[in-house]
C-alpha cells in the first residue's frame, strides 16, 4: 500500500467500488416507494449535520477514486472486494428485513437480531473494503474517518428510537450490540 499511488483513469478503478454508495439511495427509495413511512427518520439537526459532513467526505471520495486504480491479485485487493461483497450482502438483507417490520414496532428480527444498526455496518464494511482495495493510506484513512462520523449518527438514531419506541427499544438496545459483538457495543439505553 502507498500512501498516494500513482492517479491513472481507467476502468478498473475505486469508482467501480465507490459507485455502490450513489446506488444505495436510488436502491432504498425504488425499494421503499410505496411505503414511504418506513422510512421516517430523526429530523434532528445535529444527524443532519453529521450526514452532511459524511457526503461532504464520500463527494471527494468519489472524485478521488475515478483515479486510484485497483491491483486485481494483491491480498489487499482479494481483502477489501471480500468486506465490500460482504457489505453489499448485509445491506440487501437489512433492507429486506426492514421492509418487513411492523410499522409501529422497532425492527428487531432478522439481521437485525445480531447487529442494532445493520445498514450502517453494511456501510463501513464497504467503505473499509474499498479503502483496502484502493491499496492508498489515504483512501483508506478517509474511508476510516467517515466510519467514525456513522457510529457517531448511530448514537443519534438510537437516541431518537428510544423517544419514538420507548420501552421495547430500550429492551433492544440492551440485548443486542450496536455492530456484530465489538467490545463495549452494549450500551445502556437510558
Amino acid at each position: 500500500m502507498e500512501l498516494f499511488p500513482a492517479p491513472e483513469v481507467g476502468f478498473l478503478n475505486t469508482w467501480l467500488l465507490m459507485s455502490s454508495f450513489l446506488l444505495q439511495p436510488l436502491i432504498v427509495s425504488v425499494w421503499f416507494d410505496q411505503d414511504r413511512k418506513r422510512l421516517d427518520l430523526p429530523s434532528d439537526t445535529e444527524a443532519a449535520r453529521w450526514n452532511g459532513i459524511i457526503i461532504l467526505l464520500l463527494l471527494p471520495a468519489f472524485a478521488y477514486s475515478v483515479f486510484l486504480p485497483l491491483e486485481p491479485g494483491s491480498p489487499w485487493f482479494s481483502i477489501g472486494v471480500a468486506l465490500w461483497a460482504m457489505g453489499h450482502g448485509v445491506l440487501l438483507i437489512a433492507l429486506r428485513d426492514f421492509r418487513e417490520a411492523p410499522l409501529d414496532e422497532p425492527v428487531t428480527h432478522g439481521i437485525y437480531q445480531f447487529s442494532r444498526h445493520p445498514i450502517y455496518l453494511s456501510n463501513i464494511l464497504r467503505l473499509v473494503g474499498t479503502g483496502m482495495a484502493s491499496m492508498s493510506w489515504a483512501f483508506l484513512l478517509l474511508m476510516i474517518s467517515i466510519v467514525i462520523i456513522v457510529n457517531s449518527v448511530a448514537r443519534i438514531e438510537e437516541e431518537y428510537c428510544i423517544r419514538k419506541y420507548g420501552d421495547p427499544y430500550r429492551e433492544y438496545v440492551r440485548s443486542t450490540p450496536r455492530w456484530i459483538g465489538w467490545p463495549g457495543d452494549r450500551s445502556q439505553a437510558r
